[in-house]
């Protein structure tokens, strides 16, 4: 189980709005479930601050500083920012994944997914399959690792001609 997330610079407070990870850990633990979930930070890991990044360990998540490789990414794939942050970061959270683990079969929920499953059972429920929901990539199983290669190919395309993608793209 894995979770991409970023701090913006405005900091913690409006981070831990927006995605609470404290509240999930809580309710995992009180519902029995395992917070052994891999949480990938591609920006801002140091906006966390010592406490709550402590906090988020004892709470059992596995915390991963990955800006070193989402930066290249990101410079490669300038076209996307005029997405914002938040688009252009999800569309590259995936190319981040499959450079931090290699070959490893993976279950990506986002960060603000409430489990009515333990999220282990569910990895194992999963397991051998490669799955993105159409239209909401909440929930996501990879265990063939050839998607990580079409999806950046695909991605390639698309930054070198959104529009031309784009309209190609509502034909099919």
């Amino acid at each position: 189980p894995v979770i991409v997330l970023w701090v913006a610079a405005g900091g913690l407070a409006p981070f831990q709005a927006a995605v609470p990870l404290a509240l999930v850990a809580r309710r995992n633990r009180q519902l029995g479930y395992s917070n052994a979930i891999d949480i990938v930070f591609v920006e801002g890991f140091a906006h966390l601050g010592d406490a709550y990044a402590a906090q988020l360990r004892d709470a059992g998540f596995v915390l991963h500083d990955a800006e070193r490789i989402f930066r290249p990414h990101a410079q490669r794939f300038a076209a996307l920012d005029h997405f914002g942050v938040f688009l252009k970061n999800c569309f590259l959270r995936w190319l981040v994944l499959a450079e931090l683990f290699p070959g490893e079969p993976l279950l990506h929920f986002d960060g603000d997914v409430m489990f009515n499953e333990c999220p282990t059972v569910l990895a194992r429920l999963f397991a051998g399959r490669t799955i993105l929901l159409q239209g909401c990539p909440a929930l996501t199983a990879i265990s063939d690792h050839g998607w990580f290669r079409q999806y950046e190919s695909e991605l390639v395309a698309y930054a070198r001609d959104i529009d031309g993608y784009s309209a190609r793209d509502w034909q099919e």
